[in-house]
């Protein structure tokens, strides 16, 4: 009890974060008997001073007219406000009645941005509703991006997410949606699309698909095409381009073996944390 006098002391000395306790311990009846008039006060004491676990918790209050009449347009109000403050549970909340229409504010892409917010946040609840929705319903190729790179890309989710915005030429997902079908990552691996996706986000400038499209014909073996990607990248700082450069100078891959050229690679990549790269060294220089 001596704590509850305390918290009640400082609630009435307009502690905002004490006023939110003590409007929490009236709803759920915690150490006072319940009194939702007296939790919905201090709860809208705490909000008056911007905090916003008491935003989010009269949103709920609003949502199922606990205490207070119901109103999804009072409900949208308190969520919002805690939802811009960060606040994830209230992020998916909004997200929610955008997704379902309630209060008449119907918008998948709205209800998508809270979500993907809430989601960023690890709100588990959030990913699941976004897992729900189709590339057709959400046709921004940025926001399909940042949809399928919520889930693992092993994951069909995130594939269909990848493709669709690969398809309107988006160069990460492009870049992404390569990557997926060379390691057959939530698809069968197929070296043809693999190239395919690659080589399109490779032609955007993206320097790891630059990198990866020497890979691809490094594979193969077709040395001539595999330099003509791998050198340039690694001019350019690619650090596994610099490093697979350095094994082609080393072991004679494509090119004549070259000492000199192969310790100038291998070090660049390196000095950028190729720990490959630094164990080859150490065996060329004879320390291993």
């Amino acid at each position: 009890m001596f704590e509850m006098r305390k918290l009640k002391k400082k609630a009435e000395e307009g502690d905002a974060v004490a006023q939110r306790q003590l409007g929490v311990k009236y709803l759920n009846g915690e150490d006072v008997k319940k009194d939702i008039t007296e939790a919905v006060k201090w709860l809208k004491a705490a909000a008056a001073q911007g905090e916003k676990f008491a935003y989010a918790r009269l949103g709920l209050l609003y949502e199922y007219g606990e205490g207070v009449p119901q109103s999804d347009a009072e409900a949208m109000k308190w969520y919002m406000l805690a939802a811009e403050e960060g606040h994830p549970q209230a992020q998916y909340s909004v997200g929610v009645f955008f997704e379902k229409g309630r209060g008449n504010l119907q918008s998948y892409a709205e209800a998508v941005k809270w979500y993907l917010l809430a989601a960023e946040q690890g709100y588990g609840e959030a990913k699941e509703a976004l897992s729900k929705f189709q590339p057709a319903q959400i046709k921004d190729p940025d926001v399909q991006y940042k949809i399928g790179s919520k889930f693992n890309i092993g994951d069909a989710s995130a594939v269909k997410w990848f493709r669709a915005a690969a398809e309107q030429g988006h160069v990460l997902a492009q870049d992404t949606l390569g990557i997926a079908y060379y390691a057959g990552l939530g698809v069968g691996k197929n070296i043809a699309e693999a190239k395919k996706w690659t080589l399109l986000a490779a032609k955007q400038g993206h320097l790891d698909a630059r990198g990866l499209m020497g890979k691809i014909y490094l594979d193969e073996q077709n040395y001539e095409e595999a330099l003509k990607w791998i050198k340039p990248a690694a001019e350019e700082g690619h650090s596994i381009s610099q490093d697979r450069l350095g094994n082609m100078y080393h072991y004679g891959i494509g090119v004549p073996k070259d000492s000199a050229e192969a310790v100038k690679w291998l070090e660049l990549a390196a000095a950028q944390g190729d720990e490959d790269s630094a164990d080859l060294l150490l065996t060329i220089r004879g320390r291993r």
